[in-house]
C-alpha cells in the first residue's frame, strides 16, 4: 500500500499504487460481543488498473467476496463466535478503497 492509509474505526481508507498482496483491515475473535453479532459493511472500490476484492473470512468457512474490482457494495454480516475478518486482496491495483463497518 502506498499513499494515504487511514484506519480510524469504523472507517478504513487507502490509496493503492501497483499494490499486490493481502491485508487484513478489520477483524478479531470473540465469543461474546457487547454490540451484538451483526455488522453492516459498506465498501467503495475505485480502480484505474489491476484487480482487487474485499473478502469476509469467518472461521474455517470459505471466504465470501463482498466487493470486487470496482463498484460499491453494502451487506449485513452475521458474526459467529470465533475469528471474523475483512480482508483486501489485490493484484497490481492502482486506485482507492473505502470501507465502513458499523
Amino acid at each position: 500500500v502506498t499513499g494515504v492509509q487511514t484506519c480510524a474505526l469504523p472507517i478504513y481508507q487507502a490509496q493503492y499504487d501497483g499494490f499486490t498482496g493481502e491485508e487484513t483491515v478489520f477483524g478479531g475473535t470473540g465469543l461474546e460481543r457487547d454490540a451484538g453479532n451483526e455488522v453492516t459493511l459498506s465498501c467503495t472500490l475505485t480502480l484505474a488498473e489491476g484487480t482487487a476484492q474485499v473478502l469476509f473470512q469467518s472461521g474455517d468457512h470459505p471466504p465470501e467476496v463482498l466487493c470486487d474490482t470496482a463498484g460499491s457494495h453494502s451487506a449485513t454480516l452475521s458474526l459467529p463466535s470465533g475469528g471474523n475478518y475483512i480482508i483486501v486482496q489485490a493484484e497490481n491495483a492502482t486506485g482507492s478503497i473505502q470501507l465502513t463497518v458499523e
